[in-house]
């Protein structure tokens, strides 16, 4: 992710705004488009714990959720896992 400072420092205003706001509401927040470890570990010291980008995964094609459904998760997703969290229950 290119730009610059004052780019970067507004973009990331944005982010915990939301992530305030969410809390506020008592509603989860999914950062998208994660592709950087340094992007993960800032949106999870921001409060944001559920991620997904190619940080994690490649696309995958729906014949393929199947397996990593079944088990094979870790050859899929790089460490640390536990930034991907599933649905609270």
């Amino acid at each position: 992710m290119g730009g610059s400072n004052q780019s970067l420092f507004l973009i990331g205003s944005i982010v915990e705004a939301v992530i305030a706001m969410a809390r506020g509401l008592k509603v989860g927040v999914f950062a998208e488009g994660v592709e950087t470890r340094e992007q993960a570990e800032r949106l999870v010291r921001m409060g944001c714990t559920r991620c997904q980008g190619f940080l994690f995964s490649r696309r995958v094609h729906a014949r393929e959720i199947d397996v990593m459904l079944t088990g094979a998760c870790e050859e899929w997703w790089p460490q640390p896992a536990k930034l991907v969290a599933g649905p609270r229950g």
